[in-house]
């Protein structure tokens, strides 16, 4: 009977060790899962992070185009690069195409810079909205490719955007350096 007593207690210890080698061994492969998961999502971090920055050669560039200019942010938008930046004081948004290039500038301006012309346009067409932001966009001549704002590509020329709203509606219109007006986009 002792020697089925030992037989069984032997049985057991061997089957608790085995349990616990066998738990240590799962535990150490989740572990290698775990190292293996975060080691592939900080890869795809990086990448992703890599994708979001803006070219060397674009702010090389800018500070070419912008002498004197503080550079206070740079983005990744679509398939351009966007540096704001300050330059005699005015804040300004400077966008680059893929090959470093510039496509032109934005700049916030007031009702009071729009063409006298296009505020007599606005106050007739658009007498219900109320005037918000003033955008001026300047092209750059030297580049063909066409700047996009408000999710919208349009051709490449200077041109004032102007935020309309009234309740429950807000638009964009595009305004000449000419005065001429037109629509442009709903929000």
């Amino acid at each position: 009977m002792k020697n089925i007593f030992s037989k069984v207690t032997f049985m057991a210890v061997l089957t608790v060790s085995s349990l616990t080698s066998f738990s240590q061994v799962v535990a150490t492969s989740v572990e290698t899962d775990v190292v293996i998961s975060d080691k592939k999502l900080l890869k795809e971090a990086k990448r992703e992070a890599r994708k979001s920055e803006i070219s060397s050669r674009s702010l090389q560039q800018f500070s070419a185009d912008f002498p004197g200019a503080e550079q206070i942010g740079t983005a990744r938008v679509g398939t351009m690069d966007k540096i704001s930046f300050l330059l005699n004081g005015v804040q300004s948004e400077a966008y680059y195409d893929m090959s470093s290039n510039l496509i032109g500038t934005i700049t916030e301006k007031t009702v009071d810079d729009l063409p006298k012309i296009a505020l007599k346009t606005i106050g007739k067409n658009y007498k219900s909205y109320t005037i918000g932001r003033v955008l001026l966009y300047d092209d750059n001549e030297a580049n063909d490719s066409d700047m996009t704002l408000y999710g919208r590509q349009f051709a490449d020329a200077d041109n004032y955007f102007v935020e309309l709203s009234r309740p429950g509606k807000k638009i964009i219109i595009q305004v000449s350096t000419s005065g001429d007006v037109f629509f442009f986009k709903s929000l």
